[in-house]
């Protein structure tokens, strides 16, 4: 199948599986959204995609344990005309140890990241896959 004018976005692209989701959806001809905290690794993997595969790439440095993010990960897409048809929902982290040892904030933050921004990144982009037909979701999960 032809994917050169689809476009998958994977969080937690910067390393780890993040970054050979990424590798593997270049290789396989996809325009790229790159999602991760860090810019500099998102901007390095971006150079990498194209010289190793001639992928384009947009990077887009975002902390997903904030509850807006993924409506301005999707606002950004939207303003640049850019649809997702390939999300990888990959970003994570360790959990904030027992309830009773930290902050709730601390939990709250986690939760937003494992659950809640997963959940909201569907929401977003599930509904133009549908529309046009043709859509994948891969949720991470270790």
């Amino acid at each position: 199948m032809d994917n050169a004018n689809r476009t998958a976005l994977v969080t937690g692209a910067s390393a780890g599986l993040g970054k050979e989701f990424a590798r593997q959806l270049a290789a396989g001809g996809y325009r790229m959204v790159l999602v991760s905290r860090g810019r500099e690794a998102l901007e390095a993997l971006a150079e990498e995609l194209h010289r190793d595969f001639g992928a384009s790439s947009i990077v887009i440095a975002a902390d997903l344990s904030r509850p807006e993010a993924p409506q301005e990960i999707a606002a950004s897409l939207e303003a640049q005309g850019i649809s997702v048809d390939y999300l990888v929902n990959n970003a994570g982290s360790a959990g904030p140890a027992l309830l009773r040892d930290r902050d709730w904030r601390e939990h709250q933050a986690f939760y937003q990241l494992m659950m809640l921004s997963i959940a909201h990144l569907c929401h977003l982009f599930i509904p133009s896959m549908v529309e046009r037909g043709w859509g994948r979701v891969v949720n991470v999960a270790s």
